[in-house]
């Protein structure tokens, strides 16, 4: 059955509530900011893509996070005493585009590591990795659509260990690698803190450009 414009939304007036997106279920779709704690920072992209949280004492390094592109749509750093940690976010890496999520990747968490090690961290061998279900959303909505992250531990091509935060969101590689050095405890909460999200196409649009989006454009 056609229906033109106004007869859809007559008939869309009349649904029954239950076959309604519920305002709860839409809220939770939304990248509203966590609540922080004394002295915690919440640092979120021009594009509202990604967000992470900062314990009291860290700081982003000042500087513009587009200033990489095109190699990387953002780049941040971060650092106290001997840790750190840099947030990349990348359209393609040596292998091409890194696909619509991390399914694309590999079939198991192992496969989808490997393959973002290696288009990523040239030389670097992968020692361990752990699929966890965290805050955020792939595209869609409702609890089915949580965002999953791998969190890769591996050394780098000089032996050095670190650990990787990483999601494929909207064909986008979002990836947090931290090095611990071992005077920060609070380097964990920041690693569960990164979070990746959808965004629409106007607003994506803009930012794969290199642009920072035009104000109103990325919700």
């Amino acid at each position: 059955m056609h229906l033109d414009r106004a007869a859809f939304l007559r008939r869309l007036l009349v649904l029954p509530a239950a076959t309604l997106p519920s305002a709860r279920l839409l809220a939770a779709n939304a990248a509203a900011p966590p609540v922080l704690s004394d002295g915690e920072q919440f640092y979120q992209s021009d594009d509202k893509s990604w967000d992470v949280v900062l314990p009291k004492g860290w700081t982003v390094a000042p500087g513009d996070p587009r200033r990489n592109f095109p190699e990387h749509v953002f780049s941040v750093s971060a650092k106290k005493g001997k840790s750190a940690f840099d947030v990349t976010v990348d359209l393609k890496g040596s292998a091409g585009k890194y696909g619509a999520n991390l399914d694309t990747l590999g079939k198991t968490p192992e496969a989808q590591a490997a393959a973002i090690l290696a288009q990523s961290v040239p030389g670097a061998s992968l020692v361990s990795v752990e699929r966890k279900v965290g805050s955020g959303y792939g595209d869609g909505y409702g609890e089915q659509r949580r965002a999953k992250y791998l969190e890769i531990a591996y050394k780098t091509a000089a032996g050095q260990p670190r650990l990787m935060r990483a999601n494929v969101v909207s064909s986008r590689l979002y990836k947090l690698d931290a090095v611990d050095g071992g005077d920060a405890p609070e380097l964990r909460s920041i690693i569960d803190s990164f979070t990746a999200w959808p965004t629409n196409l106007i607003c994506q649009g803009q930012s794969n450009s290199g642009s920072v989006p035009v104000a109103g454009s990325c919700y």
